[in-house]
This record gives C-alpha cells, sequence and structure tokens, in this order.
C-alpha cells in the first residue's frame, strides 16, 4: 500500500473485520464485498490486486465461521476466488 487510495474499499472491508455485533456483520460484509467489486470495474495495479485478492478471500472466510446464513443479505459474486484474475484489470506499476 505505497500509494494512497481514493477507493472505498478499504474502509468498507476494516468496518467489516472490525465489527463486533454479529446482527450488523453480515450487512458489512456485504458491503465490503460490493466495495471491492465495484473497484475491480477499474484498472488496478499488482500490488492492490494482491490487497484485494487477501480482503476478499478474508471476508469469505469470516463470513463463513460469523454469520448465520438464514439472516444474511444475498452476497455479491466474488471474481478472485481461487485466484482468478479478471482479464483486462491489472495494470503493470511503471
Amino acid at each position: 500500500m505505497n500509494q494512497p487510495r481514493t477507493s472505498l474499499w478499504l474502509p468498507a472491508y476494516l468496518s467489516a473485520v472490525l465489527e463486533t455485533d454479529n446482527t450488523l456483520m453480515p450487512t458489512r460484509i456485504y458491503e465490503a464485498l460490493a466495495a471491492i467489486e465495484q473497484r475491480l470495474r477499474s484498472p488496478i495495479d499488482a500490488d492492490e490486486y494482491k490487497e484485494i485478492e487477501n480482503a476478499q478471500r478474508g471476508l469469505l472466510t469470516l463470513r463463513e465461521e460469523r454469520v448465520d446464513y438464514s439472516s444474511a443479505p444475498a452476497t455479491t459474486n466474488c471474481r478472485l476466488i481461487d485466484g482468478d484474475r479478471p482479464a483486462g484489470r491489472i495494470v503493470k506499476n511503471i
């Protein structure tokens, strides 16, 4: 995270992982995954891609371990599961 980021995915991610209220957690996770999905619609460099991939995996693990699926909101489709890279999204650091 050497460069300043203007995207909103990081604060949304932090809100999700720092949430202590289990009733709010599904919403926070959903918001963070949606923010990540929005960020992936723009070109990103390899470093941020790796950060996003790690954050996404962490959110999915958190959701699996802490969220009651019967009360959770619908989730976004995640593109980075198992290391799949969306075509044309990564730009080289120059």
